[in-house]
């Protein structure tokens, strides 16, 4: 799934919102010149549900590039990661869920930068960070 200069928001519901699973993926862009115009920037926003706001499994991959993001306020961890899955934020705010805001493991790996604010990231053995991204 690409979503290019969409709002994507996804409230209030119980259990994980976004799942990604089994080589799946999901990109947002955004603010870039395509042609003879510029891909309007959309927001992404997971909060207030009842499980993860983001989860991906099983060789997944997820980017949001040049949009804002915003996961928070989710009953479980902000974005879980797990068994090689790839994850990419930029201008991302990801913060005030109930577990840890970026939970990534198994083989995993984790980037983020671009103004991007992140609360607790807990981070299994054999997880690979990049740029700002810092494994505690």
């Amino acid at each position: 799934m690409v979503l290019e200069g969409v709002d994507l928001t996804l409230t209030g519901n119980t259990g994980n919102r976004l799942e990604v699973a089994s080589v799946g993926a999901v990109e947002t862009f955004g603010g870039y010149p395509y042609g003879d115009s510029v891909i309007p920037v959309g927001a992404a926003v997971f909060s207030n549900n009842g499980g993860n706001g983001i989860s991906l499994s099983r060789n997944s991959h997820a980017a949001f590039y040049n949009g804002r993001v915003t996961v928070n306020g989710n009953g479980g961890d902000g974005n879980s990661a797990w068994n090689d899955v790839d994850v990419s934020l930029n201008d991302a705010t990801v913060t005030g869920n109930s577990a840890d805001d970026i939970a990534v493991s198994l083989g995993s790996r984790l980037d983020w930068g671009g103004n991007s604010t992140i609360g607790t990231v807990g981070c299994g053995e054999g997880v690979m960070t990049h740029n700002d991204a810092a494994r505690p």
